[in-house]
């Protein structure tokens, strides 16, 4: 007969809680539901978990059968011929199961990656739970190598400390990042392929491993988070930013390549948090931090960290408010905004991706050329379906598209 693991310390328990209230706060807005492809001609989606590419030049979507699994994060390969994305399937105890997949556009076959699955013990009643999929959408995207042949991803995606892999979607093989104890996600791949970045939890070393395998988890490990670098071969791991009493790096959002592949941006906030609500409270700055020798510098700064920038950091759109939800557009110097689009309490969907959107701030995701921004999913006030939105960044001009 197999012991029951010993039950959670009442610190354990509190700080367990208060984190899972931090994802929800987070998961509010800032969560990605659009997926552009490399020539920025189709855009994947996951809502409701299924899996749909819209065509921007025929204005319709595609939907894919993905064996009734629960689809999130569908990203295109850099050559644009494949597609990776976490599927999850209910087992017969009721736990969640998440597996990578890759599917190929040309013969339209997918296959599960091995050695990627991830259980949660969250029950899948229908429909996802926020646990897992809070997880698995923050702090486990997947980044794939320029040239189309790794997948650089976070493992363990429903354990208290989580670690990334790279997985060669050819012969299988895998490689872990080295870490000690520690917290790593949020993946990126270097343009030229020789680092991957990414975050880590700047105090998680500091605690002890308790008998039962757990962490003694606390809430400030949300805040405290350090950015680092890694050699693609997974050598030579070192701290490029740490987060301290000054300035904190946002921890729900990846950090960002230059197209130089010589610096990162990331937001942070300006001083130190003083409340779980921090993150929607103070101006958030845009930071361009060098990998070598040089001294970080601002960008611009934004009223609010639900901001999606161009790769050539010439623009920037996000979502302000309080009031009443604006799109707005800044173009580098960034010293004047543009708003783009307006939009009512109605066209807020109140459950979407398992969870319950208690106000209304998705992220706009800008194309790899910076010509368009995708917003979703927006609910038509009159028909009551869910619909994408795409904006000509420069006239402003926009195109509905019901999912």
């Amino acid at each position: 007969m197999k012991k029951a693991a010993p039950p959670r310390s009442r610190r354990t328990r509190i700080a367990c809680a208060l984190l899972a209230l931090l994802c929800v706060v987070a998961l509010a807005g800032c969560v990605p539901y659009g997926f552009w492809s490399p020539d920025s001609k189709f855009v994947a989606t996951d809502v409701d978990g299924k899996l749909r590419i819209l065509s921007v030049a025929t204005g319709k979507f595609a939907t894919f059968n993905s064996g009734g699994r629960y689809v999130a994060n569908p990203t295109f390969s850099p050559n644009g011929k494949m597609l990776a994305y976490y599927a999850a399937t209910k087992s017969k105890k009721g736990y969640a199961t998440w597996n990578i997949w890759l599917r190929d556009l040309a013969t339209n076959k997918e296959r599960k990656l091995p050695h990627t699955s991830s259980v949660s013990r969250d029950q899948m009643n229908g429909k996802i739970v926020l646990t897992v999929f809070a997880q698995a959408t923050k702090f486990s995207p997947l980044s794939w190598s320029p040239d189309s042949r790794k997948i650089a991803h976070v493992a363990d995606i429903n354990q208290p400390i989580t670690f990334i892999q790279v997985i060669d979607v050819v012969d299988g093989r895998i490689t872990s990042l080295p870490r000690a104890s520690q917290t790593q996600r949020n993946p990126v791949w270097s343009p030229d392929g020789r680092w991957i970045a990414y975050l880590t939890h700047a105090n998680t070393t500091k605690r002890k491993r308790k008998t039962n395998n757990e962490i003694d988890l606390d809430p400030r490990d949300f805040y405290y988070v350090d950015l680092c670098i890694v050699d693609a071969d997974g050598t030579n791991p070192r701290r490029i930013r740490r987060s301290g009493n000054a300035s904190v790096i946002y921890p729900f959002r990846s950090p960002q390549w230059t197209a130089k592949s010589d610096a990162l941006v990331v937001l942070t906030a300006p001083q130190e948090p003083r409340k779980f609500t921090w993150l929607d409270d103070v101006v958030h700055e845009v930071r361009l931090v060098p990998i070598k020798g040089r001294t970080s510098r601002v960008l611009t700064r934004l009223p609010i960290p639900h901001a999606s920038i161009s790769s050539n950091l010439q623009s920037v759109v996000y979502m302000g408010g309080p009031k009443r939800l604006t799109l707005v557009h800044r173009s580098r110097p960034f010293k004047s905004a543009r708003v783009l689009d307006r939009f009512s309490t109605g066209q807020n969907p109140k459950s979407v991706r398992g969870r319950s959107a208690s106000n209304f701030s998705e992220l706009p995701v800008l194309s790899p050329d910076g010509k368009t921004v995708a917003v979703l999913p927006l609910r038509n006030p009159k028909t009551k379906r869910l619909e994408m939105r795409l904006y000509d960044v420069s006239t402003g001009r926009k195109k509905i598209y019901p999912l």
